[in-house]
C-alpha cells in the first residue's frame, strides 16, 4: 500500500492553514500577530520552516479571525486570549484522510456536475473538503460503499486493475439468474460494446426477497399522508452478488445483461475485507482508521450467508435514512401518486415538507403497523437549500487524481 511521504520541513503558514482550514493569507496574519506557537515558542515569520515533528498551538484573540473558529474548542482568559486545548503535531496536520460514504442514488462521482448533485458535496463540512476525491466511480444510480480521500497515491492503488482489489456488489434483478451464469461469470464475459472480455468474476445467487423500495412504499402507504398510494404486491425480487477486480464502464450491469437479466438496483457492499457498516445511513459517512485501510487490500471470499447479512444490513440502513436519500423508484412513485391525490392541498403541503429533507422514523412506523394501530408519520424537516448547488463550492484541483487505467479507459466502479 502506498504511503504518501511528507516533507521533513514545512512552511509555518502552510502548516497553520492545513491545521485550521484558514487561507494562507489568514494564517500569515495570525502568525504575524503572535498567535502561533511552535514547540512553545511564538514564531512571527510566516515563511519560517518547521519540522514535521514540531508541536503547534494556536492562540485565540477576541479581535482575531481565529476566535470565531476556535472559541468553542479552547478557553479564553480574562484578557480575551486563550489557546486551543492541547496541541497538534505538524505531521498530524498533513495526515491524509479516507472516508467511507454510503452513497445515495442520484449523486455522481465527479468534482462538479451541472445537472446532478456530486457525492463530494455530502462531505463539504469537512476541513479542506475541496481536496477530497472519490476513489473510482459509482454510477449515478448505484448506491453503497464509496471511498472518498485526499490521498492520491492510495486512490491510484485502489483503482489500478493491477492491484486486483476486489469490489463486491449486490444487484436486484428483473428475473432469476440462471445457474449456468455462475460459470459464465467465472470464465469472463464478452460484451459486444467491449473490445475484450471482462476478467473472471465470482457470482453468488442469493435468496429471493422483497425489494427495499417496495417495502418502503408499502410502509409509507400505511401513514395518513400516504393513503393515496396503491398497495404494491410484494412480489419476490431476485438478488445476486458479484465480486469484480476491474471496474470497467457499467461492468456489473453489462455482465448481467449478457446472461439475460436486467439490473434494477445495484449497491456496493464491500471493498477487499472492508464492508459497509451498520448504522451509516444513505448520505452519511465516517472516517476510516489505519486498520480499516489495511482491510481494503485484504481480499475476502464472501460466503452466501455473509452476503445475505450484508444485504440485510444495507436495507436496514436504508430504512433509517432521510427521505431525500431513499431509492429513486420509491420517491418517484410517491410523487406521482401524491400529485394525483384527491386532497391535493394537504398532499402538496406534506410533500413540500418531506421533499425538503424529512427524516422518517421507520422503526416507530413499523412498530405501529405491527400493532395494527393508527399510524402517523414522524417528520423532522432538515432544510438544506444549497444542497443541489454544493458542487459550485469546489474549485479546480491541480492535483486531480488519475481517472483512467493503463489502457486509457475511464475507471467507473
Amino acid at each position: 500500500m502506498a504511503k504518501a511521504a511528507t516533507k521533513e520541513m514545512q512552511r509555518l503558514d502552510k502548516c497553520v492553514s492545513h491545521m485550521t482550514g484558514m487561507s494562507r493569507q489568514e494564517a500569515s496574519k495570525a502568525i504575524k500577530a503572535g498567535l502561533v506557537l511552535v514547540d512553545g515558542e511564538i514564531i512571527t515569520l510566516p515563511t519560517s520552516k518547521v519540522s514535521i515533528n514540531s508541536q503547534l498551538r494556536i492562540l485565540n484573540d477576541t479581535e482575531d479571525v481565529l476566535e470565531a473558529q476556535f472559541a468553542d474548542e479552547g478557553s479564553l482568559d480574562e484578557a480575551g486570549a486563550g489557546s486551543i486545548e492541547g496541541s497538534m503535531s505538524v505531521a498530524d496536520a498533513f495526515k491524509k484522510r479516507v472516508y467511507m460514504l454510503n452513497k445515495p442514488d442520484g449523486f455522481v462521482c465527479a468534482a462538479r456536475d451541472k445537472n446532478h448533485a456530486v457525492a463530494i458535496s455530502l462531505l463539504r463540512s469537512e476541513l479542506h473538503s475541496d481536496r477530497l476525491q472519490c476513489v473510482g466511480r459509482l454510477d449515478i444510480d448505484t448506491t453503497g460503499l464509496l471511498l472518498v480521500t485526499d490521498d492520491g497515491a492510495l486512490n491510484h492503488e485502489l483503482t489500478s486493475p493491477k492491484k486486483q482489489v476486489v469490489k463486491v456488489y449486490i444487484a436486484m434483478l428483473d428475473k432469476a439468474v440462471p445457474e449456468k451464469a455462475v460459470e459464465q461469470f467465472a470464465a469472463g464475459i464478452k460484451h459486444p460494446e467491449e473490445t475484450k472480455r471482462y476478467q473472471g468474476a465470482k457470482l453468488t445467487i442469493l435468496e429471493d426477497r422483497v425489494a427495499t423500495s417496495v417495502v418502503l412504499h408499502n410502509a409509507y402507504r400505511q401513514t395518513k399522508i400516504g393513503q393515496y398510494l396503491p398497495m404494491i404486491k410484494p412480489a419476490q425480487q431476485h438478488f445476486a452478488a458479484v465480486a469484480v477486480t476491474e471496474g470497467r464502464f457499467h461492468e456489473v450491469k453489462r455482465m448481467f445483461e449478457m446472461v439475460g437479466c436486467e439490473v434494477k438496483e445495484l449497491v456496493r457492499v464491500a471493498i477487499g475485507s472492508l464492508t459497509l457498516r451498520e448504522g451509516i445511513k444513505l448520505g452519511e459517512y465516517e472516517q476510516l482508521s489505519a486498520e480499516d485501510i489495511e482491510l481494503l487490500f485484504t481480499n475476502k471470499d464472501y460466503s452466501s450467508a455473509e452476503l445475505e447479512a450484508l444485504l440485510d444490513l444495507y436495507q436496514q440502513n436504508v430504512k433509517l435514512s432521510s427521505y431525500k436519500f431513499l431509492p429513486m423508484s420509491f420517491r418517484q412513485s410517491l410523487q406521482e401518486h401524491i400529485a394525483a391525490g384527491k386532497d391535493s392541498e394537504r398532499a402538496n403541503s406534506v410533500y413540500s415538507a418531506v421533499g425538503a429533507g424529512a427524516s422518517i422514523n421507520f422503526e416507530a412506523l413499523s412498530a405501529q403497523i405491527d400493532s395494527a394501530s393508527e399510524v402517523d408519520l414522524e417528520v423532522e424537516v432538515d432544510v438544506d437549500a444549497d444542497a443541489d448547488d454544493a458542487d459550485a463550492e469546489f474549485e479546480d484541483d491541480v492535483d486531480a487524481f488519475d481517472e483512467v487505467d493503463e489502457n486509457g479507459d475511464i475507471r467507473i466502479y
